[in-house]
């Protein structure tokens, strides 16, 4: 039963949680030391790794096999830091944050609506 609710957007979603996730806690972190002498700020540089996935799926012509390239994707994240700030700048963290945050909810607002959707389905539109 499980296997009809994985979808492959049930796992993208999941994966943009993760990063969302991972994202969060770099900003955290960079939150945490910006009294530390030396610390440079640390950000994510996003690749185009995803948009290949995308790519690569729009192709694939078995659901399972797409459910199991979804899966097995891991996201890289390539940390950067920000070598030309003397200081970290609270309030573009705190505005980082804010974004992730809001990121993080439209993921979650997406899930739910899709679990509410499977829902009707199985229930055959029936409430």
């Amino acid at each position: 039963m499980s296997f009809l609710l994985e979808t492959t957007t049930v796992g993208l979603l999941n994966k943009f949680l993760e990063g969302t996730l991972f994202e969060h806690k770099l900003i955290a972190n960079n939150i945490a030391n910006i009294d530390t002498q030396g610390y440079k700020a640390q950000t994510i540089k996003t690749n185009n790794k995803f948009t290949a996935l995308i790519d690569s799926l729009e192709n694939t012509q078995s659901s399972a096999s797409t459910i199991n390239r979804v899966k097995d994707w891991v996201p890289e994240h390539n940390i950067q830091t920000d070598s030309t700030a003397n200081k970290i700048e609270l309030e573009k963290e705190l505005a980082k944050l804010s974004k992730n945050v809001i990121h993080y909810q439209a993921i979650l607002s997406a899930k739910s609506k899709l679990n509410n959707m499977l829902t009707l389905a199985i229930k055959e539109g029936k409430s």
